[in-house]
């Protein structure tokens, strides 16, 4: 596979586009040169991958790539050797072939080129990809989420906090996504947030079931080619951003596509790029979860393979994957095992929201009967309090919303019984609802059966107890639901149509604004609002 390294470096010591000038003049004149390795303090020697890449060893046509990051320009260097001692800085091996002005220092690592002549960008960008190099972190690192994925962009290098990188021809499977950190508030990619994301915007555009597919059943167009009807960007645009509606950020609550289908995650992608894009959206902020559409478990026209456990278990790993790669592209790193996540976001520039994200489609894998169950399982819900430090209390001015697919409580007139048939609550319900009671939710937000709903529950956490403030507290749980953002009419539940939700967090009201749209209207004329103190 090729595999070297790439160096960084800057002229920092010398004047501009001299530290390669200083060292070609060596190599013409004596024959070499040595290049000291400015390590980061988080950087030690990379003692497995040189041994690995075999750098040392004798041998003719061995290389390393040189980066200027401040020029955004790139070299290749002829290596004749390596020079480094384990655990030990060390002065250049010959001060006569080492430029003037770093002759004293101590470095990891030395090299000696006798040659460096500059190459095209495209010799590195979008032609090498990235290749593990955990040993060269004192600490865990992180920069997992950039192996087997191609170097897209000269910034993307320039933006990471490190010197030396172990890369590789590019390969027809990775990953291609660009990995931007400047475009995110959290530096480090984290499933859970550890500090409140800060901005003077007030609102979240909450959208649900989109049902992105080629088929039938997505009811706008998916090319943005046609005056009478607009794509769902389109109409999002149109409705809240040109309309300056203060939106922060997006929370999709599931069934964001129709089959779980590698090339329908590739059109919501192509939806959020557009909204980021236009309107200079973090991605870090998105709060999305899984829908039972997005975890696939057959395909409509095929039924049939129900009955067959291996298609069943192919159809779920393949949908996974591809949910695992659309996840990634917006969030650096690969979902957890439970598919969970926590955004803490500090809204209008002083308003608290936590935000959970549950995955409700646990597949239940039984012959002639297996269906995409709602589901959240004890785990999940230990592993969600835990990263997000519930054990620590809930301080009063937090709104803490929870945020799934699948319904706790029916919201339907009712649904028809037949044979093998689906459930839309979560069959651990009462589990979740004591959790949800035991912390101190204030909102559970889901979608799935494409229909808007509103109720309050008050419980307590034991309800075959009596309700007491110190042993048995009770907690106040506004449930909404949203109808689908984006499927066919025929797939809309009792309130017809596209619906769409903007959450406001005023300073005195919590206002959810649910608006009607359409690929020929966007003008949310048919809407209503829920209003919502804080701490009630």
């Amino acid at each position: 596979m090729n595999s070297t390294l790439l160096l960084r470096f800057r002229d920092l010591s010398c004047p501009k586009g001299e530290t390669i000038n200083r060292h070609s003049e060596l190599i013409k004149e004596k024959g070499y040169a040595w290049w000291g390795w400015w390590n980061k303090g988080h950087e030690k020697l990379p003692f497995d991958t040189i041994t690995d890449l075999g750098l040392k060893d004798d041998g003719e046509n061995k290389h390393v790539y040189l980066f200027d990051s401040a020029q955004q320009t790139f070299y290749k260097a002829s290596l004749a050797d390596i020079h480094a001692q384990v655990g030990n800085e060390v002065s250049t091996p010959d001060a006569d072939h080492t430029p003037s002005y770093y002759v004293e220092n101590q470095h990891l690592i030395w090299f000696k080129f006798n040659d460096i002549v500059e190459v095209e960008s495209s010799e590195i960008i979008q032609s090498k990809s990235y290749e593990s190099m955990c040993d060269l972190f004192i600490e865990e690192s992180h920069y997992e989420i950039y192996d087997n994925k191609i170097i897209a962009s000269s910034e993307e290098l320039a933006e990471q906090n490190r010197t030396i990188w172990r890369i590789r021809d590019r390969q027809h499977d990775d990953r291609t996504n660009e990995i931007r950190l400047k475009s995110m508030t959290e530096l480090q990619p984290r499933h859970f947030d550890k500090s409140y994301k800060v901005t003077s915007r007030d609102s979240l555009l909450w959208l649900s079931d989109p049902h992105f597919t080629n088929s039938k059943f997505h009811a706008y167009p998916l090319k943005d080619n046609n005056a009478a009807e607009k794509t769902l960007a389109q109409t999002i645009q149109s409705a809240y951003f040109e309309r300056k509606k203060n939106i922060a950020s997006l929370l999709i609550s599931g069934d964001l596509t129709w089959t779980g289908a590698q090339e329908e995650f590739e059109l919501v992608g192509d939806f959020i790029d557009h909204l980021t894009s236009v309107n200079n959206l973090d991605k870090s902020w998105f709060s999305i979860c899984p829908g039972n559409h997005d975890l696939s478990f057959y395909e409509e026209e095929n039924n049939g393979n129900k009955k067959d456990e291996d298609t069943i278990k192919k159809n779920y790993q393949a949908s996974r994957a591809a949910y695992s790669d659309f996840y990634a592209k917006y969030f650096d790193i690969k979902p957890n095992e439970s598919m969970s996540s926590g955004r803490k976001l500090l809204l209008n520039n002083s308003i608290p929201v936590e935000i959970i994200l549950l995955n409700s489609v646990t597949l239940q894998q039984t012959r002639d009967s297996f269906q995409g169950h709602g589901y959240i399982g004890q785990e999940q819900l230990e592993t969600v309090e835990q990263e997000m430090e519930f054990a620590k209390g809930k301080s009063r001015n937090v709104t803490r919303i929870c945020v799934m697919h699948h319904h706790l409580m029916p919201v339907s007139l009712s649904q028809r019984a037949y044979h093998n048939a689906k459930y839309s609550t979560v069959l651990d319900a009462e589990r979740l609802s004591r959790w949800l009671t035991k912390h101190k939710f204030d909102f559970l937000l889901h979608g799935h059966m494409h229909q808007n709903f509103f109720c309050t529950i008050e419980r307590a956490l034991h309800t075959h107890k009596p309700a007491e403030q110190a042993s048995n507290p009770t907690n106040k749980l506004h449930i909404l639901s949203l109808g689908s953002s984006g499927v066919c009419e025929d797939h809309t539940g009792e309130s017809k149509g596209n619906w769409t939700c903007r959450i406001e967090f005023g300073h005195e009201k919590i206002t959810f604004y649910y608006g009607k749209i359409s690929p020929q209207d966007a003008t949310l004329t048919e809407e209503y609002k829920l209003e919502f103190d804080y701490n009630a």
